[in-house]
């Protein structure tokens, strides 16, 4: 279908449309932004089938004109094609540059992988799937779009390939974009060079001239981002020196200098779950990509049928019996429908795997944002913390003594920061059926303390009581008394997590199926008339115990294959496989050892 058969007065939106849509352009509806302006979030009337959209609105002073603007309207307007964001129309009112498309729930590539705790939860599958989708965009691009032309993108990147419900990929973006004819069998043409630095083809860049093969170029970065978890524009320090993605690729490929150089391209939060085949293929042409001599790059369709392999390899390279969904499955908690339906946030995943490992690497909140639940990486039981707004701590509502605020690195959207009180008692309660039977719970305050605070270094006391049981421990303190001051033997003190809050430890308690109560848990102050401020409180949280006390406050230096082979010697002697054996940080590779040597009946353990 060409942008020619399509009639654009009927896909004019008026300008007072735009603006109901997005509440007069208000930030609450902003959702992006960029050298070409904002990006904003609505739903549109009746007429309009109330679809939820996408809002371009071009800033008259970006990098994208007049000229851009009626460009990509063009474009747009005839595309057809699944990996590609779909247009829905346009609007040039009172001198608006304003395009509009389907509105991509789950945004795009480049918000996943620059978010830690996103990129855990993107799978290996999942990334292949994403790319090969862009494939086919490109490949729709370069060759379909009717007319006997072809479409160069020039400015594909990460933060170009949207997401939809699914996580199917489709390319945005195409006020650079450029239409040439097809027929010419190495098209390139004389321009000034635009697009993103970092993702620029350096024949393009340097002389000016645009190919096909410069997006393929693009493609090949976008490609090693997604395998390595590093952003194209991020720099990393190696051997005193800043290097950038493709430097860290140029360094390990052609220049054969970096030591231990494929660790430095596998993402780190998905390297334990990566069949190294799958990987060796998929980046092997992604290298083909970014070859500095343009007739050397891959075509589309090489691409698709090598990625599409990788693919295959991942799927069907690991055939064990354990790694079905009824396998998986079972290493979920029992109530993990219940934990989904809790959840603030949609959790993106596919199959019972990719849930327990998005149960399992990041934190999960729930019942409106108060409660954060984690599968534990080690034991593979329940943690949860409890935020702050579960808590109760004393005249924690009185603004002359404490506030609410926010700090970017708590899990929270709130925190209770104390400005001044003379009495410290902070309490919280849970039930004990949101927990995991058979296991060992620790308690432990989780806070900070601000760099003027003040009073914080006097004992207090800690408690945790269930079943009939009273744990209570003295001198506790928040922060170390001064060093003048005599310390007794037994004080408690507080410890740094590797996330850069503190923590102290309130006590432990044991729950077996069938035990029915809550948990109460405890700090309190000794002493009262004790002015003090500076203290933000976090929550608090509970996690099993484990006997290499594998906590957030202990910093492990375990390689992977010292956690695989610790594992293994661990599961041949239990003719029964622990819940939550797999985790994480265990292969799948190391996984199917593991069920080989077990010679019983591998039985799942509520």
């Amino acid at each position: 279908m060409s942008s020619s058969e399509v009639d654009l007065e009927k896909c004019r939106i008026p300008l007072a449309e735009i603006t109901r849509a997005t509440k007069n352009f208000s930030s609450d509806t902003l959702i992006g932004d960029g050298g070409f302006g904002m990006v904003y979030r609505g739903q549109l009337s009746n007429h309009w089938k109330k679809q939820v959209v996408a809002i371009k609105r071009l800033d008259p002073n970006g990098y994208q004109g007049t000229k851009e603007f009626h460009n990509e309207v063009k474009l747009v307007s005839g595309f057809n094609h699944p990996n590609i964001i779909p247009f829905v129309g346009y609007c040039d009112d009172e001198d608006e540059k304003i395009i509009v498309y389907k509105y991509a729930t789950n945004r795009c590539l480049d918000y996943h992988l620059r978010d830690p705790d996103k990129r855990r939860c993107l799978t290996w599958e999942q990334r292949l799937k994403i790319c090969l989708g862009a494939a086919y965009g490109l490949k729709y691009l370069h060759s379909d779009v009717g007319d006997d032309s072809r479409v160069i993108h020039r400015d594909l990147k990460s933060a170009n390939i949207l997401l939809d419900d699914n996580l199917e990929a489709k390319i945005c973006d195409f006020g650079l974009s450029r239409r040439s004819p097809r027929n010419q069998q190495d098209t390139r043409v004389c321009t000034k060079p635009s697009g993103t630095r970092f993702y620029m083809d350096p024949v393009y860049n340097e002389r000016g001239r645009l190919s096909k093969e410069s997006d393929i170029y693009s493609f090949g970065v976008v490609m090693f981002e997604i395998s390595s978890g590093m952003m194209a524009y991020n720099a990393r320090h190696f051997e005193d020196k800043e290097l950038y993605l493709i430097d860290l690729v140029r360094s390990y490929y052609d220049d054969h200098k970096l030591v231990d150089g494929l660790d430095k391209l596998i993402d780190p939060t998905i390297k334990d779950l990566i069949h190294m085949r799958s990987f060796d293929k998929f980046n092997e042409i992604a290298h083909e990509c970014i070859n500095f001599d343009f007739r050397k790059r891959p075509t589309v369709d090489r691409i698709i049928k090598t990625i599409d392999e990788a693919l295959n390899i991942q799927l069907n390279g690991f055939d064990s019996a354990a790694y079905s969904e009824a396998f998986w499955k079972g290493l979920l908690p029992p109530d993990y429908k219940e934990i989904i339906e809790r959840a603030v946030s949609p959790l993106g995943f596919a199959s019972k795997k990719e849930l327990y490992f998005c149960l399992s690497d990041s934190h999960i909140l729930l019942d409106r944002g108060y409660l954060s639940f984690q599968l534990d990486m080690e034991s593979g039981k329940k943690s949860y913390m409890l935020g702050a707004k579960e808590l109760l701590i004393d005249w924690q509502d009185e603004p002359r003594y404490w506030e609410w605020g926010h700090t970017l690195k708590s899990r929270f959207s709130e925190v209770c920061i104390l400005k001044s009180v003379c009495w410290l008692s902070i309490r919280g309660k849970i039930a004990s059926v949101m927990l995991s039977p058979y296991t060992t719970y620790v308690a432990y305050l989780v806070f900070r303390t601000t760099s003027n605070s003040e009073g914080l270094s006097v004992p207090a006391k800690t408690m945790v009581r269930f079943g009939g049981i009273k744990m209570e421990t003295e001198n506790v303190y928040l922060q170390r008394p001064k060093a003048s001051e005599k310390w007794q033997e037994n004080d408690v003190f507080p410890h740094r997590r590797k996330d850069g809050w503190m923590e102290i430890k309130l006590g432990e308690f044991e729950y077996n199926e069938g035990d029915v109560g809550e948990i109460e848990m405890a700090f309190e102050e000794v002493k009262r008339l004790n002015w003090k401020h500076g203290l933000i409180v976090e929550g608090i949280e509970l996690r099993p115990k484990t006997t290499d006390q594998y906590s957030p406050s202990v910093k492990h230096t375990y390689t992977n294959k010292q956690r695989e082979r610790k594992m293994i010697n661990k599961s041949t002697s239990l003719p029964v496989l622990p819940k939550g054996y797999l985790s994480s940080v265990l292969s799948l590779n190391s996984a199917r050892k593991v069920l080989r040597k077990c010679t019983t009946t591998i039985k799942i353990r509520n």
